[in-house]
């Protein structure tokens, strides 16, 4: 059986197979890549996705809902609020990549209990209902996942209602807490840390003016965000010996 390599076409295995490395397994089922090749219909590979909590989406939604009926404009420290502040609060998990068939497990769990639409079993949830093989889309346990269904289901209720009451209270501007008027210790500890060892990417910059500033801003102008300038290095580097 021929493997799919990490330069095959990006319209094929997605761009989340190329930047992951060649010996990389789903979190979820433990597959690695070449188990996530399909054995039938010609082969192809199931795509990498990153898997979130849709709670966020219902967030979004229910943000632009209540500003519409009560007329109230969203202005941009509404979304610093949602995306600090309320999103990391209330989601079940973080973001993490792990295989199609795995994501795909989600909606279809959710069909067979008929969940709401915004609720999102968790990367262990999923890995508990799945039964799982090479080369093969997931299968669902029905006596493992109804048992797991049955003891999240009024969490679910209770957390959505008090997602609500929060969104409600902002958009009154009933919300705690102010927007900072100064950057915080990390974003001076960032910029002297690169100013040490990249100094040529400070050589037209005013380095204090530049302390001063916005630590978001700082790192949009001088393209030095330290994850994206990992991820293209492993990639290039893969690139180059493939």
């Amino acid at each position: 059986m021929e493997i799919i390599s990490a330069n095959e076409d990006v319209e094929k295995t997605g761009v989340l197979w190329e930047l992951t490395p060649a010996d990389w397994t789903c979190p979820v089922c433990n597959r690695p890549k070449p188990d996530l090749v399909r054995i039938a219909n010609g082969g192809g590979a199931a795509r990498l996705v990153e898997h979130h909590d849709h709670i966020e989406q219902f967030i979004d939604n229910e943000v632009r809902r209540i500003a519409k009926q009560k007329a109230v404009s969203i202005d941009a420290s509404l979304g610093v609020f949602l995306k600090t502040k309320l999103c990391p609060f209330i989601t079940r998990f973080d973001r993490i990549v792990i295989c199609e068939d795995c994501n795909n497990a989600d909606p279809a769990a959710k069909a067979i209990h008929h969940l709401d639409q915004y609720f999102t079993f968790t990367p262990l949830e999923i890995a508990q209902f799945i039964k799982v093989a090479p080369g093969c889309k997931h299968q669902i346990d029905e006596k493992a996942l109804a048992l797991i269904v049955e003891s999240i289901a009024p969490v679910w209720v209770r957390l959505k209602s008090y997602t609500l009451s929060l969104i409600e209270r902002h958009v009154d501007g009933l919300v705690w807490g102010e927007d900072r008027l100064g950057p915080g210790r990390s974003h001076y500890s960032w910029m002297l840390k690169y100013a040490r060892e990249t100094p040529h990417a400070f050589e037209d910059v005013d380095l204090y003016s530049l302390w001063r500033t916005d630590p978001t801003v700082d790192r949009m102008r001088l393209g030095l965000d330290k994850s994206r300038l990992k991820r293209q290095k492993r990639l290039t580097s893969r690139r180059a010996g493939s």
